[in-house]
């Protein structure tokens, strides 16, 4: 019971260095299940980095009983299940996030993922599942302003995770340019976008 309550109210320590986050409702298509396995799977090898799963569903309380089987019992598990937090609804999400280091999205499908385009906008390293209906490889080029890991693939999402965790270059040139790639989702870029476009219908 504490474990659980931990994960549903803590606050992450000072101690923490590193902070990898998602944010979205919790239900099977976001599939927060493939971030936690992937976390637990490289924890004792990166233990400045935490998990926070931002959003309230179906399956948040079933995410939670999910990190208390994963890890009870597990020599040095206990330590990977403090860092991991599912805090349920957040208000100030950008606030909440601003100064996290790594933005995952491990959704099933995705059209264009509004929570991936404003971690980027805030130049947060990001991942993403390369998902139907292609949305996130609309967005990212893999290797330079995110990453691709395949839907459902842990093994994957773990090894990028820790590639990037282990790699301030890396995070410093990914995050400059998600800058840039933000700035062409823009809101006044996009309506002078549909603009022109209706202008052109119109014309013909």
């Amino acid at each position: 019971k504490d474990l659980l309550k931990g994960l549903s109210d803590k606050s992450m320590t000072d101690a923490i260095e590193k902070r990898i986050v998602a944010v979205g409702r919790i239900d099977s298509n976001k599939n927060h299940e493939m971030l936690i396995r992937a976390f637990l799977k490289i924890a004792d090898d990166i233990p400045e980095c935490s998990l926070e799963i931002l959003g309230d569903g179906d399956l948040r309380q079933q995410l939670i009983k999910l990190v208390g089987e994963l890890t009870v019992g597990a020599e040095g598990r206990q330590d990977a299940a403090n860092r991991i937090s599912l805090p349920g609804v957040c208000k100030n999400v950008a606030d909440r996030i601003a100064n996290a280091d790594i933005f995952v999205l491990c959704s099933n499908t995705e059209g264009v993922p509004n929570t991936l385009l404003e971690a980027m906008a805030l130049g947060i390293p990001a991942i993403s599942t390369d998902c139907p209906c292609g949305g996130p490889k609309d967005i990212i080029r893999d290797g330079e302003n995110g990453f691709l890991v395949p839907v459902g693939d842990v093994d994957t999402l773990a090894d990028c995770i820790y590639r990037l965790a282990n790699d301030d270059k890396l995070m410093t040139h990914v995050s400059q340019n998600e800058l840039k790639t933000a700035e062409k989702f823009r809101e006044d870029v996009v309506v002078d976008e549909w603009l022109e476009m209706i202008t052109g219908v119109c014309t013909k």
